[in-house]
């Protein structure tokens, strides 16, 4: 026998066997061998364990891996939330500034002559006639809504106390520098009405309130030839309306022309509209450009084009209605 087979005492030396997976150790390997013989599961260890440190106030040992998730996810949600907060904000704040960077756009907030369906408040404090008439045309052409739909323009200035007052019929024609007649002037009530109406465009047009028919007709027989020139700008129109001798507007395409057609300096003549006597003014092509009318002895209407004025005349007798 060698002494590879044999040990000092002459014991037989056991053979080495590989190190299996089962002989390494573990804690939770270490605990159930400890507990086997006690008939307590682990579970039971972990809970007691738990109910320990909840007396204690000692959790230092505790996994707050799940907790910082958590925090993480909840901060992740709300800076989502603010987000996405701020930019409606934004969007809304930029959709009010292009539908009204300077004027006040909304349902009238003061009674006016003839209802409207939306208005816009022009502050022309200190503005020159040229200022006045350009501010007109811009919020002519920025009125909308739809089809029928009318915007009334309430033009006010401010006092040394910045108390807004608004213009009366005399105010405004003298603001602009109008070379209406003393006459007409005088036969003129303080309540008036510039509205836009959309119709083929934004078509305006303008109602006074008068107390003397006589006084208030020759005296637009006297502006006619200032009158083109002095409201030309704000009274321009994108579509011309051809009137046939009856008076009733011709509806063929030829007769619709999509492109301004400036006051043409020519003379007014008369013509009969929806049975109003009315005193019209056509451009070079026949076609009318500038027309007005006295809806009744106590109204006078400007406007561009017959669906204006009967619009105008519709409203003004709701207005009777209302009142």
């Amino acid at each position: 026998m060698t002494a590879e087979e044999t040990q000092e005492n002459n014991e037989p030396i056991k053979p080495k066997t590989p190190t299996s997976d089962k002989s390494v150790r573990t804690y939770e390997g270490d605990a159930l061998e400890a507990l086997r013989g006690k008939n307590i599961s682990l579970g039971g260890v972990f809970t007691a364990e738990a109910k320990k440190r909840e007396e204690t106030g000692d959790f230092s040992s505790v996994d707050v891996e799940g907790d910082k998730t958590d925090k993480k996810r909840v901060l992740m949600v709300s800076l989502i939330v603010l987000f996405a907060l701020a930019s409606i904000l934004l969007i809304g704040f930029t959709i009010y500034q292009k539908i009204s960077p300077e004027e006040d756009l909304l349902p009238p907030s003061v009674e006016t002559l003839l209802p409207a369906d939306l208005s816009i408040n022009l502050d022309v404090s200190e503005n020159s006639p040229e200022e006045i008439i350009s501010a007109l045309v811009k919020a002519r052409d920025e009125a909308v809504g739809s089809l029928g739909k009318v915007t009334s323009i309430n033009l006010f200035s401010k006092d040394a106390s910045g108390r807004e007052i608004f213009l009366e019929a005399t105010d405004f024609l003298e603001s602009i520098s109008s070379r209406a007649s003393g006459r007409f002037l005088r036969s003129l009530l303080p309540e008036f009405f510039i509205g836009v109406h959309i119709f083929d465009g934004n078509q305006p047009f303008i109602v006074f309130k008068i107390d003397s028919y006589e006084s208030a007709f020759a005296g637009m027989l006297d502006f006619e030839p200032y009158l083109k020139n002095d409201l030309s700008k704000f009274f321009e129109s994108k579509v011309g309306i051809i009137l046939n001798p009856t008076g009733d507007s011709a509806t063929t395409s030829e007769n619709i022309v999509e492109e301004k057609l400036p006051l043409a300096p020519k003379s007014f003549e008369d013509l009969v509209v929806r049975n109003k006597d009315t005193r019209v003014l056509r451009n070079e092509d026949g076609q009318v450009i500038l027309m007005y009318s006295f809806a009744n002895q106590e109204t006078l209407v400007i406007t561009t084009n017959e669906n204006t004025f009967r619009e105008a005349l519709d409203r003004l007798s709701a207005g009777n209605l209302r009142n």
